[in-house]
């Protein structure tokens, strides 16, 4: 991608999310942030070329693009580099309880495993709406909750990014301490309550081709910063 400027922007706000453990944990509830746009508007082609660049930056940073899906097949997605991702997450198979919350908790912790001897992981989920779809975003609050526990597997720092159409993505507010629900463990970072704001930055005709020629999705214009081709 020859247009960098919302993939220069987009990684920074993610490797933000690293300061959570230090500072951000007594503002912010949970390290991760929303990508809000429509359909069509690049979010798989950010969360890509994002994916790319940060391996590629960091050596200590394991990137894992995840596609989630609701008892569907996920179409075939695939690049000159192979399959785009490198997970799916099927939520029909994590129903509503505390059974499905420790499928789905088992299954954060075996992704997470795969990053073998890095310190930093990060996980982004697209079509994450369907995370939103049942039971008042249940598995979407999850999946944040085990993002708020203090221990990971092999000590490392996990930080998510759920990219979607809904803004319900930005909606979900903390559960009150004494809630019945069983969120709100003790063993949670408690001391933040704010959430990290969402990104809508996206610029469609640089998100359309890559920096190599080759299209991406659908046909575009090759483009750099202030100019068309």
């Amino acid at each position: 991608m020859e247009y960098k400027r919302d993939l220069t922007a987009f990684v920074d706000e993610v490797k933000n999310l690293f300061d959570w453990l230090e500072t951000g944990s007594k503002v912010y509830m949970a390290p991760c942030f929303p990508l809000l746009q429509s359909s069509g508007a690049g979010k798989t082609k950010l969360l890509h070329e994002s994916r790319c660049s940060m391996a590629k930056d960091d050596p200590d940073v394991h990137v894992i693009l995840i596609l989630c899906t609701n008892g569907k097949s996920p179409p075939e997605m695939s690049s000159q580099n192979g399959s785009i991702f490198s997970e799916t997450l099927d939520v029909s198979q994590f129903q509503v309880g505390e059974e499905g919350q420790k499928k789905l908790w088992e299954k954060m912790v075996a992704l997470v495993k795969t990053a073998k001897k890095k310190k930093k992981v990060v996980l982004l989920f697209d079509e994450s709406q369907h995370l939103t779809s049942n039971c008042d975003g249940w598995h979407f609050r999850c999946i944040r909750w085990w993002l708020r526990l203090p221990d990971k597997p092999n000590g490392v720092n996990v930080v998510c990014v759920f990219a979607g159409t809904t803004t319900r993505l930005a909606n979900y507010y903390a559960e009150q301490k004494q809630s019945t629900s069983s969120r709100d463990a003790s063993v949670e970072y408690l001391g933040g309550k704010k959430l990290y704001p969402p990104f809508c930055q996206l610029t469609t005709t640089g998100l359309v081709s890559r920096s190599d020629g080759s299209k991406f999705g659908t046909v575009g214009l090759r483009t750099i910063d202030n100019k068309v081709f």
